[in-house]
């Protein structure tokens, strides 16, 4: 029942390309990034929590969510913060302090390596462990255990801009265009720069504006994955 979350921040990394003269040199367009939408995925492992315990103090259990980062971007541990909610701590024999984690280690982003093979990012685990209800129930009780992870995330966008000695007089270069939507690669990461264009502004000036477009599943800067805990006496 896991979802996934995005709380992204923005870096654009422009590659100006100079054309006064043409060098003969083929460029080729190959995209320089892994690409897609996804940035860390969020999951309970299996049976922890376990699908039913029972009260009265007779049945320990632990929590562990799963992170995997599917993006480009690397995520620092103490950028991480992993919580879980949809219960009251002292139900569960916790303090509220025992609810929140970072990561044991930072979540490297997938990536290519110099010869295009994917190299995939970190899966790591947080555990919260010796979960254990100590009240008493009347019949089966469901309870909604989350999972909440709040981290930053970020995206690079890579273009090339036709940069001229006179952006005014464009006619004069045959290599590459000014005033025209440019072709742009993005890191994979939720959030993307969907369209970025350049035009001249003056002899000695260009500008471009871009647009900036949520992808992807993540929708919220803050995810739930949702697990019932049903109890039952015995």
């Amino acid at each position: 029942m896991a979802k996934k979350y995005l709380f992204a921040m923005l870096v654009i990394l422009i590659v100006f390309v100079g054309c006064a003269k043409d060098d003969g040199n083929k460029k080729t367009d190959d995209a320089p990034f892994v690409g897609g939408d996804a940035g860390l995925s969020i999951d309970f492992v299996e049976d922890a929590p376990p699908p039913e315990v029972t009260d009265g103090g007779n049945f320990p259990f632990d929590v562990v969510v799963k992170l995997e980062n599917k993006g480009e971007h690397t995520v620092l541990k103490e950028d991480a913060i992993v919580s879980i909610s949809g219960i009251l701590p002292e139900d569960f024999n916790k303090a509220a302090a025992d609810l929140t984690k970072n990561p044991d280690e930072n979540l490297e982003a997938t990536k290519k390596d110099a010869e295009g093979n994917i190299i995939e990012g970190t899966i790591t685990y947080v555990e919260f462990k010796d979960f254990n209800y100590l009240g008493a129930l009347s019949g089966s009780t469901p309870f909604p255990i989350k999972a909440d992870v709040c981290y930053n995330y970020g995206t690079i966008a890579n273009a090339k801009l036709c940069v001229l000695e006179n952006p005014l007089k464009p006619e004069g270069s045959d290599v590459c265009k000014i005033n025209e939507e440019k072709q742009v690669h993005n890191s994979g990461a939720p959030v993307q720069i969907a369209s970025f264009e350049e035009s001249t502004r003056g002899s000695d000036k260009i500008a471009f504006t871009f647009k900036i477009q949520r992808r992807g599943q993540e929708q919220n800067n803050r995810v739930h994955a949702g697990y019932n805990l049903n109890f039952h006496r015995f």
